[in-house]
Order: structure tokens, then sequence, then C-alpha cells
């Protein structure tokens, strides 16, 4: 089970900075950082990447499905 649910809580949790985790999976500061703020959602390959690394769940990576079952 992943030790955290959230990016900003992995890190909130550990000493490793975004630079350095950006590095780590091959995405720039920036992009990180928008993804950390909710301001933008990473590509589905770059949130695998995040959630190994980060051993956080994919899902709080990617945004919420919006379309709703409406079958009669």
């Amino acid at each position: 089970m992943p030790k955290h649910k959230t990016l900003r809580q992995y890190f909130e949790g550990v000493d490793e900075t975004q630079q350095a985790f950006a590095d780590r999976v091959g995405i720039t500061p920036a992009h990180l950082s928008r993804i950390v703020n909710a301001q933008g959602a990473p590509s589905l390959d770059v949130a695998v990447r995040i959630a190994s690394a980060a051993r956080i769940p994919v899902e709080s990576l990617l945004p919420p499905n919006k379309t709703k079952n409406r079958a009669a």
C-alpha cells in the first residue's frame, strides 16, 4: 500500500526537492510544479512515471472523469 495518497503529501514527507524529482522522472520542474499545485494534469505516461517514483496511486494525478452514465 502506498505511503502517501497525493503528490503533495509525498513532498511533505520526503527530503527530495521538486527539482531532483522532476529530473528523476524526466519532466521540467515547472511542469511538476503545475501538477503538484493542481494547475495542470500530466499525460498518462508522465502520471505513471510520477506515481511509480512517488509510490502514490496514479489515479491521484489524473483529472476526475466528468462523464456520467445516463443509461435509461
